[in-house]
């Protein structure tokens, strides 16, 4: 019996494609998570400090080679394809799914931050001090003195990245541990992944774990993509654009960044 917590039928329609295997796994890590990993080491190399640029880069980065991943090693492959992310056709409620999704990730935020919240408070018990988000913060708040740059950051971290990202976590690695594991394995593996790929701070890890939990439920209820992209921008971009408003309060204050 299939392990669903929906129905006892396979949400996705794999007549036509290969059954996943254990190697599929390492091609998967390696030729996404892993290779991103290296582009990202590579422009970190090409440039002294953070900067505008520089996340715009890692941002594209992570676009091209987290969707290339799935592109090359699963839709070519027919391990998987954009009609069993539920990706096509596209749905005729999309505008309610959009609405659905953006509520549902105001809605885990409180959960999110008890997560990020305990995780640094662990942080400050054992260092005593709290650090670990001064890379992101770096990355992230640069670019909003001007229109193009906090639009760049908007597309590539609010739009783009949350599309790849989904397509990987949600789309390649969930459909793997859901066909050898069932859905609640794949649930908790595909949330660990995407929570240990954000880790530069462990209040990041554990926010995203608590997110991508609640992205992999809703994909199997409603057995697309979808609603997990709509999270995702709705989270990313939600989050940039409290910044900017931050920014330009603290420019027309002539308030210093704390």
């Amino acid at each position: 019996m299939t392990d669903s917590i929906t129905d006892p039928d396979t949400p996705f329609d794999r007549a036509s494609l290969r059954p996943a295997v254990w190697p599929d796994l390492t091609l998967y890590l390696f030729g996404g998570v892993g290779l991103f990993f290296l582009v990202g080491l590579l422009i970190g190399s090409l440039f002294s400090e953070p900067g505008l640029w520089v996340t715009v880069l890692i941002a594209g980065a992570n676009f091209l080679v987290l969707t290339g991943s799935v592109w090359a090693f699963g839709v070519l492959r027919r391990k998987v394809s954009w009609r069993s992310f539920g990706l096509v056709p596209l749905p005729d409620d999309l505008w309610r799914t959009a609405l659905i999704g953006t509520a549902l990730a105001i809605g885990i935020l409180p959960f999110r931050m008890l997560a990020g919240g305990l995780a640094l408070g662990i942080e400050y018990l054992v260092n005593g001090e709290i650090t670990s988000l001064a890379m992101r913060e770096g990355l992230f708040s640069v670019g909003f003195d001007t229109w193009y740059g906090a639009l760049l950051l908007i597309i590539g971290i609010g739009v783009l990245a949350p599309i790849a990202e989904e397509l990987f976590f949600r789309g390649l690695l969930y459909d793997f541990f859901r066909q050898k594991t069932g859905v609640r394995g794949a649930i908790l593996i595909s949330s660990t992944l995407f929570g240990l790929a954000h880790f530069d701070s462990l209040a990041v890890v554990l926010s995203s774990f608590v997110m991508g939990l609640a992205m992999a439920y809703a994909v199997e209820r409603t057995h697309s993509l979808w609603i997990s992209i709509f999270m995702h921008v709705a989270t990313n971009a939600g989050a940039l654009l409290l910044l900017v408003v931050i920014s330009r309060l603290q420019n027309l204050l002539e308030i210093p960044f704390i």
